[in-house]
């Protein structure tokens, strides 16, 4: 993992002004140089037939409902 380019990353998000349309693009572009290479990884791991945790709790938690607590946000 290139963590240079991780920092560089961050550096340029603080300096953000919020102008979605002017700074999208830039913003990607910096975005997927920072992380990219996850992808590659992941591509590597999908063709050797590994298993791809998805987003979320990890596959080995079985009782999610341990992990949902009184503050967390909800769409209600």
């Amino acid at each position: 993992m290139d963590n240079q380019k991780i920092y560089e990353f961050i550096s340029y998000g603080k300096n953000l002004k919020g102008n979605e349309k002017g700074e999208t693009q830039l913003f990607l572009d910096r975005f997927f140089r920072a992380f990219g290479h996850l992808n590659f990884e992941l591509y590597e791991k999908e063709q050797k037939g590994e298993v791809i945790q998805g987003p979320g709790l990890p596959d080995f938690i079985k009782n999610r409902t341990e992990f949902i607590c009184d503050d967390c946000l909800s769409m209600e």
